[in-house]
C-alpha cells in the first residue's frame, strides 16, 4: 500500500479553522475523487474527514487522498444477485450517514453526494449540522429533522455555496445536485478575497479556542427520559383498549340497514383539465458560471436548458469566476422557450482608471516655429 506522510482532516480541524479558500481547495479534490470513483459504479458509503487524508506537497499545496473503501458498494450488484452486506442493515457513521443509509434501504452514489454537504458544512461552519450524545437519536435527526439553515451560521459564505450545502443536504436523494455542480460552485471561493473568512468558532475567557459548540447535553437526557417513559406506558395503554374493546361496543351495535330502493348512479365526472405545459429558459453564457433562478441554484457551465415549474417573472443570477455577477428579471409565458445569450462583465480594476495628466510647469520657455506646416 502507498505509504503518506501528513494528516488527516479531522486531525486539522481539530488544530484550527479553516479558510473558506483552503477548504474550497480540499472540497474541490473530494469532488473529483468521488467523481472517479462513481464513474466505475463504486459508492463510498462512508465519507467523513477521518477518511480524507491531507499529504503536503512541494509550493506549499496540499493533496488530497481519500481512504477506507471498506464499506464500499459497486452499484451494479442488486441487478446481478450479489448481496456483500445483510439486507436491511445500516452501514456506515451516524454522523454523516444519509437518511436512505440509515433506513437500510436502497443507495446510490448520491448518498456519498449528502456526506460531502455535511463535511462542507462542518468545514463553513465549525461543527456539524446534528449533534446528539446517543446513536439512535443522531439516526432519527438525519432521517426526519431540517438541518439549520448555513445562511444564519456562515452569513459570509456566498449565495450559491450556501444554497448548494442546504441542496446537498436534501431528504429526497433525488433533490441533491451533482458533484460537477457543486464544483462550479466551489470555485467560486478560490480566490484571495475568501482567504480569511473562517468559521467562528467558541471562545474561552482567555481567548483558547475550543472547537465546535458544545451539545445541549442536559436537554438530550430529558428527551430520553421522555421517550423511557412513553415506552414503557404504551403496553398498558394497548391492554386496556384491548380489554374494553369488546364490552363497549357489544351494546351499540345497530341493527343493518334494509335496502328499500337501488342505488342511483353518480353522474360522471367531467374530464380533467389538460396539465400546463411548463416554460423552458435556455441560457448560454460566454464563460463557465453558477446559474440561480429566484436565490436557488439550478445549473452550471457554459450553457443550460432548464425547466421552470411556474410561468410569470423571475430572477437569474449568474455568477462566475473572476466577472462580475450579473442579475436580469424575466418574464415566461406557459409553454414558451426563452434563449439568452449573455455575457458577464470583467470585474472592475484599479488598472483601468484614467491616469491623471501632468500639469505644466510656469517656468518652462517653449519654442515655436514660424516656418512649420509652410511649402
Amino acid at each position: 500500500m502507498e505509504w503518506l506522510a501528513g494528516q488527516t482532516l479531522a486531525v486539522r480541524l481539530g488544530e484550527r479553522p479553516i479558510c473558506y479558500r483552503d477548504a474550497a481547495i480540499i472540497l474541490l479534490q473530494i469532488c473529483d475523487a468521488l467523481d472517479a470513483a462513481h464513474a466505475v459504479g463504486i459508492v463510498h458509503r462512508d465519507l467523513k474527514p477521518e477518511n480524507v487524508f491531507l499529504v503536503p506537497v512541494r509550493g506549499g499545496r496540499t493533496m488530497v487522498k481519500l481512504l477506507d473503501f471498506g464499506l464500499a458498494k459497486l452499484a451494479g450488484d442488486e441487478e446481478k444477485g450479489i448481496h456483500r452486506t445483510q439486507a436491511g442493515t445500516a452501514m456506515g457513521t451516524p454522523a454523516y450517514m444519509s437518511p436512505e443509509q440509515a433506513r437500510a434501504t436502497h443507495v446510490d452514489h448520491r448518498t456519498d453526494i449528502y456526506a460531502l454537504g455535511i463535511m462542507m458544512f462542518e468545514l463553513f461552519v465549525g461543527h456539524l449540522p446534528f449533534q446528539a450524545e446517543a446513536t439512535v437519536d443522531l439516526v432519527h435527526q438525519q432521517v426526519y429533522e431540517a438541518p439549520p439553515d448555513i445562511r444564519l451560521l456562515a452569513p459570509l459564505l456566498p449565495e450559491p455555496v450556501a444554497d448548494g450545502v442546504m441542496r446537498m443536504l436534501s431528504k429526497d436523494a433525488a433533490g441533491r445536485p451533482s458533484l460537477a455542480t457543486m464544483r462550479e460552485v466551489l470555485l467560486l471561493l478560490c480566490d484571495e478575497s475568501t482567504a480569511t473568512s473562517a468559521p467562528q468558532w467558541q471562545l474561552r475567557d482567555s481567548g483558547q479556542m475550543t472547537g465546535p459548540l458544545p451539545v445541549d447535553k442536559p436537554a438530550i437526557r430529558r428527551r430520553q427520559r421522555g421517550l423511557v417513559l412513553a415506552a414503557a406506558l404504551l403496553p398498558l395503554a394497548t391492554l386496556i383498549a384491548v380489554k374494553t374493546w369488546p364490552s363497549a361496543h357489544a351494546t351499540d351495535r345497530a341493527p343493518p340497514l334494509a335496502m328499500v330502493a337501488p342505488p342511483i348512479a353518480a353522474p360522471p365526472l367531467p374530464p380533467l383539465p389538460p396539465p400546463p405545459v411548463i416554460p423552458t429558459l435556455v441560457l448560454y453564457l460566454d464563460t463557465r458560471g453558477v446559474i440561480m433562478l429566484d436565490g436557488r441554484v439550478v445549473a452550471s457551465g457554459t450553457e443550460a436548458h432548464i425547466p421552470v415549474d411556474e410561468p410569470g417573472a423571475h430572477e437569474l443570477t449568474v455568477t462566475a469566476r473572476d466577472r462580475a455577477p450579473l442579475k436580469q428579471s424575466i418574464w415566461l409565458r406557459p409553454g414558451q422557450t426563452l434563449e439568452l445569450s449573455l455575457s458577464l462583465p470583467p470585474l472592475p480594476s484599479a488598472r483601468s482608471k484614467p491616469r491623471p495628466q501632468r500639469s505644466k510647469v510656469a517656468d518652462v520657455d517653449y519654442m515655436v516655429d514660424p516656418f512649420a506646416g509652410r511649402n
